[in-house]
């Protein structure tokens, strides 16, 4: 994600992760997606560089529009230390 023209991530704790399917789903309607899925970025993209915005977002319903409006353990930490860097997979269609 980018914030004041700097690029971050997403971290969560394993047992956050696992459960929060409705994050994935209002990232990718974000982005202009129908539907999508969490999945642990650094399998596929290697560990983030950056810093983490924000941590254990959770969002309670698909019908949410934006990360801001969901709930968050906190924003905007100094360190690239994290459990499990959040990525999504998203798709168009029914």
């Amino acid at each position: 994600m980018s914030f004041a023209g700097e690029w971050g991530h997403i971290c969560y704790g394993v047992s956050e992760f696992l459960t929060y399917k409705n994050t994935a789903a209002v990232a990718c309607k974000q982005l202009g997606f129908t539907f999508g899925f969490m999945l642990r970025a650094s399998l596929y993209f290697g560990k983030p560089s950056t810093n983490i915005w924000m941590r254990n977002v959770k969002c309670q319903s698909e019908e949410k529009r934006h990360f801001g409006d969901c709930a968050y353990s906190g924003f905007g930490f100094a360190t690239t230390e994290c459990n499990y860097d959040a990525g999504v997979a998203c798709f168009k269609g029914k």
